[in-house]
């Protein structure tokens, strides 16, 4: 799946190359619609590290956007053997499209994300549980470009603060403990998505 993810970024990369003198107009007008594939970082292009989201247009540079990310795993070696994995996170802001010059925009994109995952590994002897909540409330702020006509590439960073719960499970013990962060996210930080406009 990696090589497939990466076999597309950079056929995107290639095709942007070859439209670079022609490149596309912004779509940032009332009613204007995008599909877009959100990914955290270039060092792991995977499902799991990836988002699916909506963006529509509510006037012309403010659009409303939702996305989601989930990852379900399962492995079991024997009867006695089992590892299962959950991860869910979602997604919702604006975006406010500040300034541009065709054909990149600078935007900023006050946003709430929520996110939970799970981890248990259980065996003949002893089941182990781990889980995390967070919860994140900011803004993203970057710039799209838009490569060619209809398809942008934008980057950017989160600034805000998000707090995490975790909980380990051993057997009969449980420890939970939280941790909050403010300011820029190193774990949110290299964001990039890649989107798909329409009318």
């Amino acid at each position: 799946m990696n090589r497939i993810l990466g076999l597309i970024l950079v056929l995107c990369v290639v095709f942007a190359s070859t439209q670079a003198l022609q490149a596309g107009e912004p779509q940032t007008k009332e009613g204007t619609k995008a599909l877009f594939w959100g990914f955290n970082g270039l060092s792991d292009l995977s499902i799991d590290n990836s988002t699916i989201g909506f963006l529509y247009n509510i006037s012309d540079g403010v659009g409303l956007w939702g996305a989601l990310g989930l990852n379900i795993g399962s492995s079991k070696i024997d009867d006695n053997d089992h590892l299962s994995t959950t991860g869910v996170d979602f997604a919702v802001g604006a975006k406010l499209n500040m300034f541009q010059t065709e054909p990149v925009a600078m935007f900023i994109s006050p946003m709430v994300t929520i996110g939970t995952s799970s981890t248990e590994d259980k065996s003949a002897s002893s089941t182990f549980i781990d889980s995390e909540m967070t919860l994140g409330i900011g803004a993203a702020i970057g710039a799209e470009w838009w490569f060619a006509n209809n398809v942008s590439f934008s980057a950017s960073t989160f600034l805000g603060f998000v707090t995490e719960t975790m909980t380990e499970e051993r057997g009969e013990n449980k420890d939970e403990h939280t941790k909050t962060n403010i300011g820029t996210m190193a774990n949110y930080g290299a964001h990039f998505t890649l989107s798909f406009y329409f009318r």
